[in-house]
């Protein structure tokens, strides 16, 4: 196929996509919407390699998308929508003027939507070390002016240093971790690492209000970076919970959330079935089959309240 040929045939297959996407973002109908995704996958996979679009959520956030990308076909590049549920608990726990950190930044999602959320006043701290992932996300982050942003390309872990990155091609760019073993197409890299304890205290951080992390089975070693945060500013803490990858990293689920309660007097509450439902006995979060993601809330935290309060607010 020429140049020609290949043009005409890209602008064809956009022209599907965005008619796709229209219909998804603005009809009514939300049932078989999955059905839509499907088509607009279908249709991305057939681009060439080189081509990026500009699209927007449908809270009006704009994100430069690689159609081929697979972490844009969980939702977003057919639905105009990622992670609905933990979208929307994110955004019922922060207010004008708080600082968030987003460890796992990825491609920018949740930082965009922070820095929405904290508003002028507040400030957003993003970390993502996989340097491709990161230029994606410092072209959303201009994309959706987010002045109150400090973007870093480093890791967040329990010591100083230098950490082996493991990006696998063939998989959503969130995929990307140190603690997976290589394969024969992964593509490794080496970033700096840091704690957050550490990195508070150089940018002299006048608090800590909200921690979003996803790191890829690195989670045991960033709590662990982060005990004096913890201890001093109380932030609540959304945190995905992945047993098959943590098991590669020598620890479970309830060993973590044990680790995070031996700092802070947390409250534990799984977000994945549309609701908050409560983790009582920490062996109840080994039970999971996949991933999931858990809301940590101090007791002596005033969100506490308010997440109790809104445990029957989400779609079931």
């Amino acid at each position: 196929m020429n140049r020609t040929t290949r043009g005409i045939h890209d602008g064809l297959c956009l022209i599907v996509i965005r008619l796709l996407r229209g219909y998804s973002l603005y009809t009514p109908f939300r049932k078989g919407l999955w059905r839509v995704d499907e088509m607009v996958t279908r249709f991305a996979r057939l681009l060439s390699d080189e081509h990026r679009m500009i699209v927007r959520s449908r809270d009006g956030r704009k994100f430069c998308v690689d159609p081929k990308e697979k972490q844009y076909h969980m939702g977003l590049l057919g639905l105009g929508s990622y992670e609905p549920i933990e979208t929307r608990v994110v955004t019922q726990c922060l207010s004008q003027g708080n600082i968030a950190i987003d460890v796992g930044a990825n491609i920018g999602w949740y930082t965009t939507l922070l820095s929405q959320l904290v508003g002028p006043r507040g400030t957003v701290h993003a970390f993502e070390p996989v340097i491709n992932t990161h230029h994606v996300l410092e072209t959303n982050c201009r994309l959706n002016a987010c002045t109150n942003v400090k973007l870093n390309s480093i890791a967040l872990g329990d010591r100083d240093g230098t950490v082996t990155m493991h990006y696998f091609p063939d998989e959503p760019c969130g995929n990307a971790s140190t603690v997976r073993e290589p394969t024969t197409s992964s593509v490794q890299s080496t970033c700096d690492v840091t704690t957050l304890d550490a990195y508070v205290l150089k940018n002299r951080l006048s608090g800590c209000d909200f921690i979003k992390c996803d790191a890829e089975g690195a989670e045991m070693a960033f709590i662990k970076g982060a005990s004096t945060t913890l201890k001093k500013f109380f932030p609540t803490i959304l945190l995905e919970v992945n047993p098959v990858i943590f098991a590669m990293a020598g620890y479970s689920p309830a060993d973590l959330l044990r680790k995070i309660r031996e700092h802070v007097p947390y409250r534990f509450f799984s977000i994945d079935k549309g609701g908050y439902e409560e983790i009582k006995g920490l062996e109840m979060a080994n039970e999971a089959g996949g991933y999931s993601n858990v809301l940590c809330v101090p007791d002596r935290s005033m969100m506490l309240e308010r997440i109790v309060s809104m445990r029957e607010a989400l779609p079931h």
